[in-house]
């Protein structure tokens, strides 16, 4: 099987009980990228990323989409038998980003 497509989806994920207070900035949802890969059989497969940034951590959702808009078009065609080799293109695309 090779990856067919891969569909890029942003939600805003509401924080339970309202307002998270933090020392640099109030949250009142997180910014979270949903990441969906089809495959040419027709399998799909699904992963998320959720980081608290950018008032938290240097790591943020728009980074991370940014990220995966770098990496995906690389792995179209990718057998999806190995996760080591798929991780070894992803690298090879976009070395050291660890949200996408």
């Amino acid at each position: 099987m090779r990856i067919d497509r891969i569909n890029v989806y942003s939600a805003q994920l509401p924080v339970k009980n309202g307002v998270y207070r933090m020392a640099s900035a109030d949250v009142e949802a997180l910014d979270s990228t949903l990441v969906e890969i089809i495959t040419d059989d027709g399998l799909t497969g699904w992963g998320e990323t959720c980081p608290i940034g950018p008032v938290y951590q240097p790591h943020h959702a728009l980074g991370a989409r940014a990220a995966i808009a770098e990496i995906a078009p690389g792995l179209i065609g990718s057998e999806i038998a190995s996760i080591r080799l798929l991780s070894k293109q992803m690298d090879e695309r976009l070395n050291g980003h660890g949200y996408a």
